[in-house]
């Protein structure tokens, strides 16, 4: 269960797939992916590589980061989800609504239930009402996610202490890892740009207002010496 999956691409993305794809070419496993359908253009069930796809219709807030399922596709999709028989039920991320609805899943259907972490923190946000409302979700049903799992599995030992802090019981810290199909990606520089400096800094990852990167750009301009500021990724920020 994950809010978001192929065709998108994220770094929650990236160790869905990177995950999954090493445990199917080394065991016979087969990998069914509840996820969103937050535009038209996306389909309701299909396949990609050896995943299984199902979308339930979805409305999209928050400038694209948050989704919100509607309740009568989900109860429709669930039905077939039932029928398949899992052995594990793996949710990410324990304020996406989608964890919340694959916690519920594995309990009413009493299958094991792995939730993977994938934060280390309550989520921070500029906007009083949209940090108040996030944390109040964290302390209900985030809480529920944790408890109710047979195991939590953080992405870094930062997030040990806060699986703990939400109720965590059986804790495997499980962390990002690189597919073996990994490419190398050349970077052309701006031949005026001076590696020479006293510092190069260089940030790497989703450009969105949560990873901090205006916070870095403000203190990089507080700096009393030379120095180069790389910025690489995508996003709406």
């Amino acid at each position: 269960f994950t809010d978001y999956f192929l065709p998108d691409n994220n770094g929650i993305i990236q160790y869905i797939t990177n995950l999954y794809e090493d445990i199917i070419n080394k065991k016979k496993t087969k990998i069914s992916i509840l996820t969103f359908k937050t535009n038209n253009s996306l389909k309701n069930y299909e396949k990609i590589g050896k995943f299984e796809i199902y979308r339930v219709k979805a409305k999209s807030i928050l400038g694209g980061t948050y989704n919100i399922p509607n309740i009568f596709d989900w109860k429709k999709i669930s039905k077939k989800l039932k029928n398949k028989k899992f052995d594990v039920v793996n949710t990410h991320t324990r304020f996406f609504i989608s964890s919340v609805l694959g916690t519920w899943f594995a309990n009413r259907n009493k299958i094991k239930h792995v939730h993977t972490e994938h934060g280390a923190m309550f989520v921070p946000h500029p906007n009083l009402v949209v940090k108040t409302c996030a944390r109040i979700f964290d302390e209900t049903f985030g809480r529920f996610v944790m408890r109710s799992s047979n195991i939590v599995s953080p992405v870094s030992k930062k997030g040990i202490l806060f699986c703990k802090k939400l109720g965590a019981k059986k804790i495997q810290v499980v962390e990002n890892g690189i597919s073996k199909n990994f490419k190398k990606i050349k970077i052309v520089l701006n031949k005026k740009i001076n590696l020479n400096k006293k510092l190069n800094i260089c940030f790497v990852g989703r450009i969105v207002e949560a990873k901090g990167v205006s916070d870095l750009i403000e203190v990089c301009l507080k700096l009393k010496f030379d120095y180069n500021l790389f910025i690489i990724g995508d996003g709406n920020y």
